[in-house]
């Protein structure tokens, strides 16, 4: 997976949000995958991202570390931002 920076990255969406559309675009145009979670289509994603990040907003990146550690990142700029700044090549 996406070893020495995250252990797993999660990306919450919607198939009908421009916003979570641009996240998308970033990581394919950063040439990343990531854990995609459609919060319309599963029922399960919806309530995983209301009880671990306290709202159903998307787009929201949930960041596992390698030490247990949980964040979860809303707002398509925030989470495009920190996509590049891991993993863009020099």
């Amino acid at each position: 997976m996406l070893s020495g920076v995250t252990e797993r990255l999660s990306l919450y969406y919607s198939e009908t949000c421009w916003y979570c559309a641009r996240v998308r675009q970033t990581s394919a145009e950063l040439g990343i995958s990531l854990e995609l979670r459609d919060i319309d289509r599963d029922p399960k994603c919806r309530a995983e991202l209301v009880a671990g990040g306290g709202k159903s907003q998307v787009p929201c990146l949930k960041i596992e570390s390698g030490n247990g550690d949980i964040n979860w990142m809303y707002e398509s700029a925030d989470i495009a931002a920190f996509l590049t700044s891991k993993f863009k090549s020099e």
